[in-house]
């Protein structure tokens, strides 16, 4: 990553309250050829397929 990149990336994930969201973000049944995607930050992990939104950690993940 270009460095305005990375400090675009740091502050997302400082804005986005990481630690508060659930550490399992899921459907509940498998979405057919869905995507599941993890996010670590400073020792918190955090899971979704996308179904349910994550106040900014969704940006974070959609890269915008």
């Amino acid at each position: 990553m270009e460095p305005a990149e990375m400090t675009s990336l740091r502050a997302a994930l400082a804005e986005s309250d990481f630690a508060k969201p659930p550490r399992i973000n899921l459907r509940g049944e498998p979405i057919p050829d869905g995507l599941t995607t993890a996010v670590v930050y400073q020792g918190h992990e955090v899971v979704t397929d996308g179904s349910k939104p994550l106040r900014g950690l969704d940006r974070v993940i959609g890269g915008s």
